[in-house]
């Protein structure tokens, strides 16, 4: 409970005037009326469930242990290139040159509505309101360079909320099997948001056996969004390697008895806070 409270606390102030630390990845205000770039990369969803079933996790908390690392090698990169450093003995590639203490917050935002699986459209629509029942959660990321890259996926009012805060996250369960449209081959999804106040969202969207990682961009705050997607894909690479590297294994079965709803374990988590934020706010 006294966790809960700590949480709402820096959430309102979140509001009011807490801010995240300005670096290189974090833009000014007015952000949501500047052109965004966008962009996807497609990485293996078999290898990312293979880390969630070694490490006994869900695919979202890969997710975000793999952005977590990702952003942390990009942001090391630009301080490396000389960004926001004046020490030039401290600024090395491939040397850690990220600042202490930096605080990294993500948006995430969910749909409160619960679970209704396949069903046919006009059933859908019958049963659901045409209405938006979105919340979000301020997700702390630890900014640093970890020597074992399992350690990343360990530690896995609106407006004033997305500007104080860095970037935005989201996560999307696509269809199991690839389909066509039209007679045409879906070779991938990808789904973006435009007009917020950050200059950059990432959002994963599965289909099929991949993951696609799709990233909003602004341009003059990101002038190289191909080498953070290089980092996240990088990023995943490394954690599945050290899942590999260390034997780290479960069986079939083991896999299929844990491989619960992903997408309702979020909606629960996301409705506790809705309704404690509700409650306090």
């Amino acid at each position: 409970m006294s966790k809960s409270l700590v949480d709402l606390a820096l959430f309102i102030a979140t509001a009011l005037v807490l801010k995240d630390t300005k670096t290189p990845m974090k833009g000014p205000h007015g952000v949501e009326f500047t052109t965004k770039r966008f962009l996807h990369r497609t990485v293996s969803l078999d290898h990312i469930k293979q880390v969630k079933n070694a490490l006994n996790m869900t695919v979202n908390d890969v997710l975000l242990g793999v952005t977590q690392a990702g952003f942390s090698r990009y942001l090391n990169s630009r301080y490396a290139a000389g960004e926001n450093r004046k020490d030039e003995g401290a600024k090395q590639k491939g040397h850690n040159n990220l600042p202490k203490g930096i605080r990294l917050r993500a948006n995430i935002l969910v749909n409160l509505r619960p679970a209704i699986g396949i069903q046919d459209m006009a059933d859908m629509m019958a049963k659901t309101k045409c209405s938006n029942k979105i919340g979000d959660v301020l997700l702390p990321f630890t900014i640093a360079l970890q020597d074992d890259p399992l350690d990343y996926a360990a530690g896995a009012v609106a407006h004033r909320i997305l500007s104080n805060s860095t970037l935005s996250f989201s996560s999307l369960i696509g269809p199991l099997e690839e389909v066509t449209y039209y007679n045409h081959e879906v070779k991938y999804i990808g789904a973006n948001v435009y007009g917020h106040p950050q200059v950059v969202h990432l959002h994963f969207q599965s289909y099929a056996d991949k993951m696609t990682i799709c990233l909003s961009v602004d341009p003059d705050v990101y002038p190289d969004p191909e080498k953070l997607l290089d980092d996240l894909e990088d990023s995943l690479k490394l954690i599945h390697d050290a899942v590999v590297d260390k034997g780290l294994s479960i069986s079939r079965k083991e896999a299929l008895s844990q491989d619960d709803s992903v997408h309702e374990m979020w909606n629960k988590l996301f409705r506790f806070f809705f309704l404690l934020s509700n409650r306090y706010v």
